[in-house]
């Protein structure tokens, strides 16, 4: 006669101090596992993620109630934004694997404030990709207080809700562009450059792309101008934001602040959903404004 093993009870993971103690409890997990990072054919990181990497179909908020995961479980947000890239004079470099050297630089930053990627090396975390998701899901539904502090987009230096990485789709040559930095250096010419990289997020966290853009592009900007991406090959970089909006719109709206209003109108508008203060928003949606024009 056959005989069945009981399958395991569920265990608490969590427990929230209070009159009212809440319990989350967790399915076994056997298959999950930590973020995977994908590598090119010269050993660099193209992607660090838990795609196709969960085991869990749901996550267990009570022992008689679930939260289904949605099919995929990541959307994928491609961030863009244009820098200048300055070339030294009868280097004799190879402009290709140069830009590549930089683009990697640039992902490998990003990725880098995530809590997936731990170094440059390809270190990632020892948390599995149920229990980062579990974590976001959690957070959403204001079940762990410390993360659910976030939701409201007051706190652009948080990382926790991307899972998942990937330094694509391919950069762009720009040339048919003007270099809108327009830097006088000396024995140097500028290859204007389109970039971009692309970020992961949990479908049913509800993340707005907005708030994705300019958490990755204040960071971008504020590590080009702390010279972070030069090269030896390429030893002046200038970030400019968004190319299109700052060549296509006149000086004069620009200048009047009417480009940078505008902006701060649709950030505004985007955000006030998730219940930010006053300030904050003003603070952000200034921020929004000034990093995807390339103002100072």
């Amino acid at each position: 006669m056959s005989t069945q093993t009981p399958s395991p009870s569920p265990s608490p993971i969590l427990q929230l101090p209070g009159d009212n103690e809440l319990f989350i409890y967790l399915p076994p997990m056997s298959d999950s596992t930590p973020p995977i990072v994908h590598r090119n054919d010269h050993g660099v990181i193209t992607s660090v993620t838990c795609e196709d990497s969960f085991d869990a179909t749901s996550v267990y908020v009570t022992e008689d109630f679930s939260v289904p995961l949605s099919s995929p479980e990541l959307i994928d947000i491609v961030v863009s934004f244009d820098y200048d890239a300055y070339f030294v004079q009868n280097s004799n470099v190879d402009e290709q694997l140069a830009l590549e050297e930089v683009k990697n630089k640039i992902f490998l930053s990003v990725a880098l404030k995530s809590p997936l990627l731990l170094d440059e090396a390809g270190t990632t975390t020892d948390s599995t990709c149920d229990e980062l998701m579990e974590g976001q899901i959690l957070s959403m539904l204001g079940m762990n207080r410390r993360r659910s502090q976030m939701r409201g987009l007051g706190d652009l230096d948080t990382w926790d809700h991307y899972l998942g990485w990937k330094n694509e789709p391919d950069d762009v040559d720009a040339s048919a562009s003007v270099c809108g930095s327009a830097l006088n250096i000396t024995n140097t010419y500028c290859q204007p450059i389109s970039s971009y990289l692309t970020a992961q997020v949990p479908t049913d966290t509800q993340v707005d792309p907005n708030f994705v853009e300019l958490q990755i592009l204040q960071h971008i900007k504020q590590s080009f101008e702390n010279q972070e991406f030069q090269t030896d090959s390429i030893p002046t970089l200038a970030f400019v934001g968004s190319r299109q909006i700052t060549q296509e719109k006149p000086e004069d709206f620009i200048d009047n602040g009417g480009l940078r209003n505008g902006l701060i109108e649709q950030a505004t508008q985007v955000m006030s959903a998730f219940g930010v203060s006053a300030t904050a928003l003003l603070a952000i949606a200034t921020a929004f404004a000034s990093v995807i024009c390339g103002f100072k």
